[in-house]
């Protein structure tokens, strides 16, 4: 039977509308891959085979004067593919690009799932970068984000595959390579973590090495192991699963105990200074570091070659230092800021501390968010009296050193002798919160859990960083105005174009009053206070201490000294980085001992002096007023010399004046009358002297009784007088001596 012709044109449109659903997608599939074709082949990007090259002789670095300094040794430690070993190659290979050997420049097969993948995040939440691909963009690009940068980027890619080998394009790769800690390409890590030549290393270290470069900063072994190990263990896991280790080694790699040696081996004076400068190069460009050791950038920082000579000279003088409870020679770094233009002159570290490792301050705080707060506030002045003794403030109560109060003292000594309890209760006369409030604007980060007491005496959630201190210690020194500390003082081009200039305009944290104030009393602690070691140097030195205990008394885990000049401001530190209790500091080791040593012998011949500014003015205390009731007054112009002190004040916040011996007032005086007599009872003005006297008409003038003021008052009886004009009359008379002669005033008491 025939079939009709309505089911053949039905079967007709089916076999049509199958072709069209087959055909459709594969010529899309084909006009795609032309397109990417054209597009991958085409386009303007060369291949710049010097950039190709770890050779840093770009990028320029000078010192503040624009000499040229030498760039470390260890951007030029390039490794040849010889020495580096294949279990190396292959822990890369096997964790960054497992068809390296493979495909040419792009792999396709990642490139579709990775789209895949960002599809359903519905965002760019995975790459699909191979080596070849970060090589070029590490040396021929910048860090943006964008459809063109990608294009360019697998273009270059492809040239570059046609141009080298597998294992060239590897070997340029792992040269390239930032592992933190100031360290780039294998070579340099190797010897920097394990103490090796890339010969040397087993399995486990390879892997090690593999896994740091996703975040040089959290899987770095130095200041971070346990992040580091459980990263390495991922990589031996991906090894073996991609084959390039067999079950055995797998398993001898996971057992291998690694060990960090943390070598620093430079012959680079400055090599700390130049890597973080070319550190904060890359912040403020946003570009990688590879990118800008080939930029042929030059970079003027702040370096002062004979502040650099001095600092590392003074932290490695033996003499200078105690040993921590290993019997080594404690972790320490230092800073030095240059006050003006508060660029970083030197700065030196003896290992993991960087110039952002955040620790407890400890006291160094006390004059920012204590004392300079409450004299910015006119709740208190240097002279102003605190009481010392164990207190509760709210819950919080803290202890002074060795448990040692000393009851009524003046805001000076108590800054000086960094007492405790005094700086907690200054914190309170102004506030937490409006105390707190001052540190961000001094360069110091604080979280909402800083705001409580702790914080007075460096008891913040996160700790803060030498640089951080430097920072607002040099804005005492420079009249409380501050500004961000700055390796970098300028960046330019191979053109000379400028790309970033260093503005060292100031703003206002504290008036200049309140600094200078600050300032002179930390004075005296380079005198007579915690920082009195420094007191042999007969120089204008400004300096305050801080300790930071283990949580056991025997034992403390930072040390620190900041001292500033009129010209200059430093911060040294010492403690225990070890993570493991091994190099905690003896209780002996405190912030008046190395670091104030270190800064003794660095600041030695700094002439620079300290200006006093019109809003301060010193001025005659009242001694007594204060020993007997705790007010604060100013002396009058009479007193005598024995009776005030000095003090500096603001002319902003004046306390009263007491004018007892410029008026020798009339005592205050009951009287009570009585058949047996008459009661005299004088309250008196401790700061003068009484005497009542009677007048007999008969036997002249005799002096019933004579005492002093602070006995407070005196009581007298005095027999009855029936008032006919020979009886007796008494009088008060007023007097002080100020050592030449006797002042008297003479007040005639009615007692009819």
């Amino acid at each position: 039977m025939k079939k009709k012709p309505e089911q053949k044109t039905k079967k007709n449109r089916l076999k049509t509308a199958l072709t069209i659903l087959i055909v459709t997608p594969l010529f899309i599939a084909i006009a795609g891959i032309c397109a990417a074709a054209i597009v991958l082949n085409t386009g303007e990007e060369k291949l710049d085979p010097s950039k190709l090259q770890a050779s840093v002789t770009d990028l320029k670095i000078t010192d503040k004067t624009g000499s040229h300094v030498d760039i470390p040794e260890k951007y030029d430690s390039y490794a040849v593919s010889g020495e580096i070993p294949d279990k190396l190659k292959n822990a890369f290979v096997a964790l960054e690009d497992k068809r390296f050997y493979r495909h040419h420049g792009l792999d396709y097969l990642r490139i579709g799932k990775a789209a895949l993948k960002n599809i359903g995040a519905g965002e760019f939440a995975e790459g699909a970068s191979t080596i070849s691909q970060q090589l070029i963009k590490n040396t021929h690009l910048n860090a943006e984000k964008s459809l063109k940068r990608k294009l360019s980027e697998a273009r270059l890619a492809l040239k570059l595959e046609k141009e080298y080998t597998k294992d060239e394009i590897l070997t340029m790769y792992l040269n390239m390579l930032y592992f933190g800690s100031g360290e780039y390409g294998v070579k340099n890590a190797a010897r920097r973590f394990f103490g090796k030549d890339l010969r040397s290393l087993n399995i486990a270290e390879c892997a090690m090495l593999a896994g740091i470069v996703k975040s040089p900063t959290k899987y770095n072994p130095i200041n971070n192991y346990a992040d580091s190990i459980k990263r390495k263990d991922l990589v031996l896991a991906v090894m073996l699963k991609e084959n390039v280790i067999d079950e055995n080694e797998y398993k001898t790699a996971l057992a291998t105990e690694i060990i960090i040696k943390n070598e620093v081996n430079e012959n680079n004076l400055a090599n700390n200074f130049l890597i973080y400068s070319i550190e904060e190069c890359c912040e403020l460009l946003n570009m990688s570091n590879e990118a800008l050791l080939k930029s042929g950038y030059t970079i003027k920082t702040y370096l002062d070659m004979r502040a650099q000579k001095r600092l590392e000279a003074t932290l490695n003088n033996p003499a200078l230092t105690l040993t921590d409870i290993s019997g080594n020679a404690p972790s320490c770094a230092a800073i030095v800021l240059d006050n003006a233009s508060c660029g970083i002159s030197a700065f030196y570290s003896s290992g993991a501390y960087s110039p952002h490792t955040k620790r407890s301050p400890g006291s160094l705080l006390k004059p920012l968010v204590c004392y300079a707060p409450a004299m910015e506030c006119g709740v208190l002045c240097p002279a102003s009296l605190l009481l010392d003794e164990p207190k509760d403030f709210f819950g919080y109560c803290p202890r002074n050193y060795k448990d040692e109060y000393y009851g009524k003292v003046s805001v000076r000594e108590s800054l000086a002798r960094s007492l405790n309890i005094p700086a907690v209760d200054a914190m309170r006369m102004v506030g937490v919160e409006k105390a707190c409030s001052y540190l961000p604007a001094m360069g110091i980060e604080i979280v909402d859990s800083d705001l409580n007491y702790a914080t007075a005496l460096g008891g913040m959630t996160h700790g803060v960083n030498i640089t951080e201190l430097a920072g607002a210690y040099a804005m005492l020194a420079s009249g409380g105005e501050y500004s961000a500390p700055s390796f970098v003082a300028e960046i330019t081009d191979a053109e000379g174009k400028v790309l970033y200039r260093h503005d060292p305009a100031k703003r206002c944290v504290f008036g200049a009053d309140t600094a200078y104030l600050i300032t002179d009393i930390l004075r005296d602690t380079a005198k007579y206070g915690t920082a009195k070691k420094l007191s042999p140097l007969k120089i204008d030195i400004a300096s305050k201490t801080g300790t930071v205990s283990a949580g056991d008394e025997n034992f403390n885990t930072d040390v620190y000294n900041a001292s500033y000049t009129a010209a200059q401001t430093a911060v040294f530190w010492q403690g225990d980085l070890s993570g493991d209790g091994s190099g905690l500091l003896p209780a002996s080791i405190t912030g008046g001992g190395s670091p104030t040593l270190f800064a003794r012998e660095y600041f030695a011949g700094d002439n620079s002096a300290f200006v006093c500014p019109a809003g301060v003015v010193r001025l005659k205390t009242d001694k007594i007023a204060a020993s007997e009731s705790g007010t604060l007054l100013l002396a009058d112009e009479r007193a005598p010399y024995f009776t005030v002190s000095e003090e500096l004040f603001s002319t902003r916040w004046l306390p009263e004046k007491n004018n007892s011996y410029s008026e020798l007032p009339r005592p205050e005086y009951v009287i009570e009358r009585s058949s047996d007599g008459t009661l005299i009872e004088i309250t008196a003005d401790p700061h003068l002297n009484y005497r009542l006297i009677k007048k007999d008409y008969f036997g002249g003038d005799s002096v019933l009784a004579d005492f002093s003021g602070r006995r407070k008052e005196c009581s007298i009886t005095v027999p009855p007088s029936f008032g006919d004009t020979f009886a007796p009359r008494y009088a008060i008379e007023v007097y002080y001596s100020d050592g030449s002669r006797r002042h008297v005033k003479s007040y005639a008491l009615r007692l009819y």
